[in-house]
């Protein structure tokens, strides 16, 4: 089905026809950004039950979690049952006409189902495969359960995370699931443009912990270079840079990034201390991250004596980064939220209008903002199997009392 934008441009993906096999969080999150790029997404669940997150504590909006409502923005959804041989019979003529399957079971479960990358590129071999796992499909633990939190142990995160002599601090967001989720549709597209220079599809392995490990970035290099094991940051500050840092204010908490001569003189002018910039302690970004406990302790009592929105003011009009420590609510009241299209409403047939998270990304040629609403569970299935397999009544019907749909 070719997806067509608002204004009746094309999408960026509006010639790709995804098959959805993911569940929670990660898997999703990557058939979301294909979808909004386009793609014919098509969220294949359980018959009765569904992705587990349609069920999933604490709120629900007339019956459909907020989890589902995001992430299947965008996608049809059907129902079909791959344990049974009649719903797999339906799954390999889909993917006679698919582009790409997207799966996050455990190793060995597509094996199990005989929907693994060998099977399906015996039927279409053009077919693009793309497994998210916790642990990849290779190594010790490619067998072991795993999720975002488990994972931010295992790799490192925690450890750098909260305030030092404190205990290890997850992430308030689940990044290393989102992250996932962008690395494999990065890959997606990139396995798409080498299908159509090599004329073969191929099978993508991405695991939460590699990327967990690919994002400790500079920590890697420092360790193996340095021998620096890091660990956390008093106040949210950067391990290197100084002043980058949360910093209290008279009425609250700003985030305060000066770490160029050019910025710190600034700074210094703004807080009506512009002797501190030629003192030679603070001369240079190595003097300042040598003497930092001193320049901080100097820089966060000048701050308590003025609001945050007074400092602000000026730290803008000076062209210093600066921005108020803000709760999700002011998060998604700011002006540059609603300037940016990334908060956006879509008309839910259960749930009436509900408002979602926007697509950060924005293209002038090929534009993803088209926001469908998310699927009720089955809601294409018949759909699906009309337009795309040319199926009749009849045939549905028997696979419905198969209880393979």
């Amino acid at each position: 089905m070719m997806r067509v934008a608002v204004g009746g441009s094309p999408g960026a993906l509006a010639d790709v026809t995804v098959l959805d096999l993911t569940h929670f969080l990660a898997g999703p999150y990557c058939s979301m950004l294909l979808a909004d790029l386009g793609a014919d997404v098509i969220k294949i669940e359980e018959p009765g039950e569904g992705d587990p997150t349609r069920h999933v504590p604490p709120g629900y909006v007339n019956g459909e979690t907020p989890y589902t409502l995001t992430m299947s923005r965008n996608k049809r959804g059907m129902t079909l049952d791959l344990k049974r041989a009649a719903g797999r019979q339906v799954f390999y003529r889909m993917v006679e006409k698919a582009d790409v399957v997207v799966d996050n079971f455990r190793p060995g479960v597509t094996e199990r189902l005989a929907v693994h990358y060998d099977a399906l590129k015996g039927i279409n071999p053009r077919i693009i495969c793309c497994s998210i796992t916790a642990y990849g499909h290779t190594g010790p633990y490619r067998h072991k359960a795993g999720y975002e939190h488990v994972v931010q142990a295992l790799g490192g995160s925690m450890s750098v995370t909260g305030e030092p002599g404190g205990p290890p601090v997850k992430s308030g967001l689940s990044f290393i699931d989102y992250s996932t989720g962008v690395f494999a549709a990065f890959a997606v597209a990139a396995a798409l443009n080498a299908r159509r220079l090599t004329g073969h599809g191929q099978w993508i392995d991405v695991s939460l912990f590699d990327v967990q490990i690919s994002m400790l970035g500079y920590h890697v290099s420092n360790y193996f270079s340095l021998g620096a094991i890091p660990g956390p940051e008093p106040g949210s500050s950067h391990p290197y840079f100084v002043p980058f840092q949360r910093f209290r204010t008279a009425d609250g908490y700003i985030i305060l990034v000066a770490v160029t001569d050019r910025f710190f003189r600034s700074l210094c002018e703004v807080l009506g201390m512009a002797e501190m910039a030629e003192d030679a302690r603070f001369v240079g970004a190595d003097n300042r991250f040598a003497h930092r406990e001193e320049l901080i302790a100097r820089i966060q009592d000048a701050l308590l004596a003025r609001r945050t929105a007074e400092w602000l003011a000026v730290l803008d009009a000076a062209g210093i980064p600066a921005a108020p420590v803000n709760d999700v609510a002011q998060a998604l009241a700011d002006p540059q939220v609603a300037a940016r299209r990334m908060v956006v409403t879509v008309d839910h047939p259960l749930c009436g209008p509900v408002k979602i998270a926007g697509n950060p990304v924005k293209m002038t040629g090929t534009p993803g903002e088209e926001f469908r609403p998310a699927p009720l569970l089955g809601q294409h299935t018949e759909e699906i199997l009309y337009d795309m397999l040319g199926l009749t009544k009849e045939d549905v019907a028997a696979l419905r009392h198969a209880g393979a749909v």
